[in-house]
């Protein structure tokens, strides 16, 4: 008999095909119908190979989540997809062949819908994205880009002018800051920990301690201390015995997070939630101060984004130790650098300093120090790239990177808002 003819020669090949297949519509294997909203963004890391992708079954309902795909349906138990929690958000198993193709949730005893990708007749590349139709490059898009990105700075400046409200003048800052020190895969666990670090009796403790004190204390709370991680059974290579002394002596009195909550695998290097945690250890001495400096930055500077920039990524800097310039982890050594660069300390000015001045401007009905943000965030040196506006720029058919903060923020902002709630037809892209 002869032997069928395999569509798809590799998984790349799938991905190609599977990238384009916004607006097609699929066939489960149990039966089902299935409508492509959003194929999601590719992951390069360990997990699924698409996150946030958009499908809809009979019913109509939209269902967000991820999306795995295999050459050979049998993949998903060969790679142990089935014992692993990192699959429990998969809404589709898409292979190429469906043979012993199955998909069981780790964490709860639900079947993963299974739909076959038959190749690229049946998907020729068309998009229902309303961005695939714009030209490369025009003007126009990137003014859209720039507004939605001023609706995402001002809309954290109220979510922030709220918990202001709450919280104290610096504290909601101190928070965001510890969110933007965090790798995006960690940003929930770094920003909890920020909020704990910020009560009173805490943060009196953490400013009068020493350097290598207060990192033990961080650390502890963040529980990725060697002893608290081998605690959990996740892999450690060094030790860190005077950490560890001293957190003995305080940690009756002090949270610990469970170190199972972060992601320690797949990340680049200095982007370790170990290094970053430290990082967060060593500018905490210096929040408080953060506010008033920024306000001043920004009231003398706002017509000079260039100046005002360094200037305010200055404040964010830090060198760092000898040793936690030269290891990611403990007894990980990496290439040597500042514990929070130059890429990180623009990411936290934009994600957090710069919405938390607006934020102070609302609180204070200050209109001239809010035009001030607006004028400096328009055309503030935008951030390096990461996975999704690296994702959004070859979406939008951008040909370089985008200039300023606005329209990267704007890039996310039409991600997060739209792209992956499956809500195109509601796209600025599509209504210009």
């Amino acid at each position: 008999m002869a032997t069928r003819k395999r569509i798809f020669a590799t998984e790349q090949e799938m991905y190609a095909c599977w990238s384009r297949s916004a607006g097609q519509r699929m066939v489960t294997t149990d039966g089902r119908n299935v409508l492509v909203v959003y194929p999601g963004i590719r992951t390069d890391s360990r997990g699924p190979d698409y996150k946030d992708a958009v499908v809809s079954f009979d019913s109509g309902t939209q269902q967000c989540g991820d999306v795995e795909l295999h050459i050979d349906g049998r993949d998903w138990h060969r790679h142990g997809h089935d014992i692993d929690p990192s699959y429990d958000k998969v809404v589709l198993h898409v292979v190429g062949s469906a043979s012993g193709a199955t998909g069981l949730s780790a964490a709860v005893e639900t079947r993963i819908p299974v739909a076959v990708l038959r190749g690229p007749i049946m998907l020729p590349g068309l998009t229902v994205l309303p961005c695939a139709f714009v030209p490369d490059d025009d003007r126009s898009v990137r003014d859209t880009m720039a507004r939605a990105g001023l609706v995402r700075l001002l809309g954290r400046a109220r979510r922030l002018a709220h918990r202001g409200a709450e919280a104290g003048r610096w504290q909601p800052l101190a928070a965001k800051i510890s969110r933007a020190l965090g790798y995006s895969a960690n940003a929930d666990m770094a920003e909890s920990i920020g909020w704990l670090l910020i009560e009173p009796s805490m943060h009196h403790r953490l400013v009068r301690c020493d350097h290598e004190d207060r990192r033990a204390i961080v650390l502890g709370m963040a529980g990725l201390l060697p002893s608290q991680r081998r605690g959990a059974a996740l892999p450690v290579t060094g030790d860190a015995p005077a950490y560890e002394a001293y957190w003995s002596t305080v940690e009756g009195a002090c949270f610990c997070a469970d170190p199972k909550g972060w992601r320690l695998r797949g990340l680049y290097p200095n982007n370790s939630p170990v290094r970053r945690i430290v990082a967060l250890a060593d500018l905490w001495p210096h929040m408080e101060g953060l506010p008033d400096l920024a306000v001043d930055a920004i009231l003398s500077l706002a017509d000079q984004p260039k100046s005002c920039a360094v200037e305010l990524e200055r404040m964010i800097r830090l060198p760092g130790c000898r040793y936690w310039r030269g290891h990611s982890d403990f007894g990980i050594p990496t290439r040597e650098s500042d514990v929070i660069g130059a890429d990180k300390a623009r990411e936290a000015v934009v994600n957090a300093v710069l919405p938390w001045v607006a934020a102070y401007a609302m609180w204070h009905r200050d209109s001239s120090l809010l035009r001030s943000v607006v004028t400096l965030f328009s055309s503030y040196p935008a951030a390096r790239l990461n996975t999704v506006t690296r994702h959004m720029q070859r979406q939008c058919r951008l040909s370089s990177s985008p200039p300023t903060a606005a329209v990267q923020q704007g890039l996310l902002h039409l991600f997060t808002v739209f792209c992956r709630n499956g809500r195109c037809g509601d796209c600025p892209l599509g209504n210009r």
